[in-house]
């Protein structure tokens, strides 16, 4: 027969042999802690794999055709963004629907850089009928420089215009810009009243819409653009500088789209579109990598947005637009320092 007293000894022996329940939970957090990490690592991997693929889908300009831009040596990177007027390799659905035009013309010219250390990128829209000094071309329209001399001219071209330095080019077709809207699942736009454009096939209602890639182009491409207001139709910043602004606008909205997580479902078709973007060779993954990391995590409140600041000008029947000084001259100082812009 068993005594008391054994019974005891064997049932404290039992319960030091157990874990007491402070080791358990510091067993269970630190094998916690290291499945997070683990799973962080391996998405970190995935992401950086699929930005690196990512970069490999754009097409390359050999240094030897873009000898222009301007070593980077810290400080803002400027980057000219430009979307080209090609009719090239146009997605079916498009075909017919923007005119019929040979050559090339930059549509869309603007500066953007992130400024280092702080949350705030920058914008600044130079209007395409901007009267400038082509290099080796004469005064003249600043998209002209594309249409003379391709993605070189303009660079230097702006650059010349500017004061700015250019340190890589990034340029965008309009089949590509479509197609990398629809990829994206559109673009949200609220409109105040109905919007159309007859030329550019702009037609769209009041009220938050989700815009195509076409509607999206058409746009961002309207110079003569009109709202519906009491009834009737009316022009409304039907120029040139209309035309920057609703090209920010829609660039912002787009920004706004990629960090909406639903789009890493449509890897695929991102991917695809991005054949139809064309960088400097020098623009390579890394910079390309914390530029767009820079820009996810800024965010378009961090986003400040300008055009710059000109007047109407007609020259021998020809019209263009100048810059208005000292205003224009502030703004580009300010942003090539990393400064506000806004004013």
């Amino acid at each position: 027969m068993t005594s008391g007293v054994g019974m005891d000894q064997t049932e404290t022996t039992v319960m030091e042999a157990l874990p007491s329940p402070v080791k358990y939970k510091r067993r269970w957090g630190r094998r916690l802690l290291k499945t997070i990490l683990i799973v962080f690592l391996v998405l970190l991997l995935a992401l950086t794999g699929l930005a690196w693929y990512g970069s490999t889908r754009v097409t390359r300009i050999p240094s030897d055709e873009l000898t222009a831009l301007s070593p980077y040596e810290g400080g803002p990177r400027n980057i000219l963004l430009v979307g080209s007027d090609s009719r090239e390799n146009l997605p079916k659905d498009l075909e017919g629907k923007v005119g019929k035009f040979a050559g090339e013309r930059a549509d869309v010219i603007m500066i953007f850089h992130v400024v280092p250390g702080e949350d705030l990128a920058q914008l600044i829209s130079l209007p395409r009928d901007l009267k400038v000094d082509i290099p080796g071309e004469g005064t003249n329209r600043i998209n002209a420089a594309y249409a003379f001399g391709g993605p070189d001219l303009l660079v230097r071209t702006v650059e010349k215009a500017t004061g700015l330095p250019i340190h890589n080019y990034a340029e965008l077709r309009f089949g590509g810009f479509a197609g990398f809207v629809d990829a994206v699942g559109g673009v949200p736009i609220n409109f105040k009243y109905p919007a159309r454009d007859a030329k550019s096939g702009l037609e769209v209602d009041d009220g938050n819409q989700r815009l195509n890639g076409f509607t999206a182009l058409a746009l961002v491409r309207s110079r003569q653009y009109q709202e519906k207001r009491d009834g009737e139709w009316v022009s409304v910043k039907a120029n040139d500088l209309g035309r920057a602004g609703r090209q920010q606008r829609v660039l912002t909205a787009l920004f706004s789209q990629v960090k909406d997580p639903a789009t890493v479902l449509e890897l695929a078709a991102i991917f695809d579109a991005m054949k139809d973007i064309r960088v400097d060779e020098s623009f390579g993954f890394p910079a390309m990598a914390f530029t767009g990391v820079r820009i996810l995590m800024i965010g378009t409140d961090g986003l400040e947005r300008e055009v710059l600041a000109v007047d109407f000008s007609n020259e021998g029947g020809r019209s263009y637009v100048v810059a208005e000084n000292p205003i224009a001259a502030i703004q580009l100082d300010n942003f090539g320092a990393g400064r506000s812009i806004e004013g």
